[in-house]
């Protein structure tokens, strides 16, 4: 198709893609939070075993244990927050998805 015709049916496929990607960002964006909010529930609710641990005698195996939690609690914080840093991105380019649709339609 050439002429004005043609230019309507590909800006209305543009839009359509563009929108059916933005679509797929924003249920990534609410699955990445879903799972933000229970890896975050799961390191929250180790806080009391920490406490427990700590207030155990001096022993090689409590130590070793108290040393492995606490490993793995810096781990959960790392990927917590390569979690928040990958949602922050993913918003900031629904957001820029989202102008580009917006004046797509202006024009």
């Amino acid at each position: 198709m050439t002429g004005i015709w043609g230019e309507k049916y590909l800006g209305r496929r543009i839009l359509r893609r563009s929108r059916e990607e933005l679509e797929a960002e924003v249920a990534l964006a609410n699955n990445l939070l879903d799972v933000l909010t229970r890896y975050l529930d799961q390191m929250c609710s180790c806080g009391p075993e920490m406490m427990s641990v700590e207030s155990l005698l001096d022993h090689p195996l409590i130590n070793y244990g108290l040393n492995t939690l606490q490993r793995t609690i810096g781990a959960d914080m790392r990927n917590t927050n390569d979690l928040v840093t990958a949602r922050n991105e993913l918003l900031r380019n629904i957001a820029e998805k989202d102008e580009f649709i917006n004046n797509y339609i202006t024009m």
